[in-house]
């Protein structure tokens, strides 16, 4: 048995919650505040939202006009009656006592400015941080960028609402039970990095992301949908394209690579265009990528693809799917592809492979690996997990068979007591979730932060119990090779 050469297996990388540096706790904080915010959550944000981020806000932005107008106002104002005391002796005080306060205020501003442009600074230089490899290693340098203003100098009131603009045309209830829907084996923060590290820790452009990915799961595919449907949806509505696609078992998901993540292997020669509707190739690939993040269990938050080309022909050949994969991974699963190997592409995929990198943004391109044969293979995958047609030690039968008690199979789905309860309890670690993180934005306190990650291992415990009670079985569950 090859030995493995990858600490991911035990650690996790750079930019997930349980090693974030200071900068990028900062990042995340305002990421969430944004959101909590639109959730309609009471959370002070002054302290934390800088001038900028507050431009980006679509309830803040006529509302900062007219308080920047006001301000101008007061200090012309002031600075009138400040030359006619000058003239007069002032009215409570002498000239010099007029001019001492003037010159506290200005300081006082002058501090303020200073430490909002630290922010900035610190802020910028994480945005225009190049994008790295998982692979490497984190230079170990952090910085503390917490606001170092007194709890007593956070203003006292909550702000109207600096709700950014990408997610003013949502509505806050869906996104808010979307959000906890997505979540499975996965913690909340770590779901939430996914989009964060992919957009290079720019807040904007995160937000951007994750608000397209809400309006596609809600409004266009609805992946959760399609998850808790299950397999079996295609026999009771016959449809007849997507069970050629289950039945061939073109993409399976058996096996983890060197790294610890498992592996999707595609083989394509099996895929005919003409069998199926373009409708039917989107829900089997949503229901092979859905399924796939059952799969993994942190630290291991990647899975790798092997495209095997072996008998491909340009009768195999669609581009519409790839497209469609291309947008899922880089719009909707970012940061979720360890590998995408494709592995003994013949001479006629070339021409086809000049077509398709022109999709590919860059980072997402740099995780392709072309091999040729069995040597190749065993850079990035152990023997017993390469199939034994490709000259591995897997002996395992690639056959799917509908089951004929499904059910059966599916009998918890009926049971909406259980369900219920399972699910008042996830709402109960929700509430904790949320309160905890409103405590950390408030208070920048270490405790609140790491209490959250406790309590996102109880979201984990929590789906692992209520899966039977919300998704048909699979393949991988009638077969034991998904184990929650």
């Amino acid at each position: 048995m090859a030995t493995n050469n990858s600490d991911t297996k035990n650690t996790f990388l750079e930019g997930r919650a349980q090693n974030l540096t200071g900068e990028q706790k900062l990042v995340l904080q305002k990421v969430w505040a944004q959101l909590l915010l639109f959730w309609g959550v009471k959370v002070k944000v002054d302290h934390i939202l800088t001038p900028y981020d507050k431009k980006n806000c679509a309830s803040e932005k006529e509302e900062m006009k007219e308080e920047e107008k006001a301000e101008m106002e007061k200090h012309t104002i002031e600075n009138k009656h400040t030359k006619k005391k000058s003239h007069s002796g002032g009215w409570f005080g002498s000239h010099s006592s007029s001019k001492k306060k003037e010159h506290e205020e200005k300081a006082k501003l002058e501090h303020k400015l200073e430490e909002q442009d630290k922010e900035n600074k610190s802020i910028e230089k994480l945005n225009n941080t190049q994008h790295e490899s998982d692979n490497e290693e984190d230079n170990g340098e952090t910085f503390d960028t917490r606001s170092n203003r007194s709890a007593a100098a956070i203003e006292e009131s909550y702000p109207h609402c600096y709700i950014h603009d990408s997610l003013k045309d949502l509505k806050p209830e869906e996104i808010k039970e979307e959000f906890w829907n997505m979540l499975r084996v996965e913690s909340p923060d770590n779901l939430l990095l996914r989009y964060i590290r992919a957009r290079k820790w720019n807040i904007d452009k995160s937000l951007v992301m994750i608000s397209r990915t809400f309006d596609w799961r809600l409004n266009k595919l609805q992946p959760d949908k399609i998850l808790r449907e299950g397999e079996k949806y295609a026999f009771d509505h016959k449809m007849d394209g997507l069970i050629k696609n289950y039945e061939s078992m073109k993409a399976s998901i058996r096996g983890v690579d060197l790294g610890g993540h498992p592996i999707v292997l595609v083989r394509v020669k099996l895929h005919h265009p003409s069998e199926q509707t373009e409708e039917e190739v989107e829900r089997y690939a949503l229901t092979v990528i859905e399924e796939a993040r059952l799969f993994l269990k942190e630290p291991i938050d990647q899975a790798t693809i092997v495209f095997d080309l072996t008998g491909f022909s340009l009768s195999n050949m669609e581009y519409s799917p790839v497209k469609f994969l291309i947008e899922c991974f880089e719009a909707h699963y970012p940061e979720c592809l360890s590998k995408f190997i494709i592995h003994k592409a013949p001479w006629v995929f070339n021409s086809i492979w000049s077509i398709i990198k022109n999709w590919l943004d860059p980072v997402v391109a740099s995780k392709f690996i072309f091999t040729k044969g069995h040597k190749d293979l065993l850079k990035y995958i152990a023997l017993e997990h390469i199939p034994e047609y490709l000259s591995g030690g897997d002996k395992y039968n690639y056959h799917y068979q509908a089951p004929g008690n499904w059910d059966e199979l599916d009998s918890k789905l009926n049971d909406h007591e259980t369900r219920d309860l399972l699910i008042s309890k996830r709402d109960e670690i929700i509430g904790r979730f949320i309160y905890n993180t409103v405590q950390w934005i408030e208070t920048g306190e270490d405790g609140f932060f790491k209490e959250r990650l406790k309590i996102g291992e109880e979201f984990k415990n929590n789906y692992i119990e209520l899966d039977p009670y919300l998704r048909s079985r699979s393949y991988y569950d009638w077969e034991n090779l998904l184990k929650l």
